[in-house]
């Protein structure tokens, strides 16, 4: 009968390929590189966070992080699902935030649309007004003159 390995480690990388070392009982350590299949159990090390896969056989046993170099046991499925659970509950609970701040910012930008169409409005009428006034001044002038000009004639009809 074989010797049952006294350890596995696995690690993952970017392409989700996984390096495994297996620790053999005469110390000989062989590496397969394999990818990663539906059945393997991702994880990561509770102690230095490194990404690993095993295995779902390899459920519970006691391995050794390839970074850290402590034991850690690996996760059950039904532990990995219940946390994978939670994962997809916050990742619809941000989702749903994201959602509605993005719409938010859609309001705010309707909002901030509308408001500049009005300042944009007021400065017309603010200079359509200015214009006016101005005219209105000079108008006042106009009047001005007018009512020194009669006065200035009944005084000199007075002192005939």
């Amino acid at each position: 009968m074989a010797e049952e390995p006294k350890a596995i480690k696995a690690e993952t990388d970017e392409a989700e390929s996984v390096t495994t070392t297996v620790e053999g009982g005469e110390g000989e350590d062989l590496k397969i590189n394999t990818s990663i299949q539906p059945n393997d159990i991702v994880f990561d090390c509770p102690h230095c966070g490194k990404s690993m896969a095993i295995d779902g056989a390899g459920a519970g046993m006691a391995i050794t992080c390839p970074d850290c170099n402590n034991v850690i046991q690996v996760p059950y499925a039904d532990t990995m699902a219940a946390e994978t659970a939670a994962d997809a509950s916050q990742m619809q609970l941000l989702h749903e935030q994201l959602s509605a701040a993005q719409n938010r910012v859609v309001d705010l930008a309707a909002d901030l649309d509308a408001a500049n169409l009005k300042i944009e409005h007021l400065e017309k009428t603010q200079s359509e007004l200015k214009t006016h006034l101005e005219q209105m001044s000079t108008e006042w002038g106009v009047i001005q003159n007018a009512l020194d000009r009669v006065m200035t004639l009944m005084q000199e009809i007075r002192l005939r």
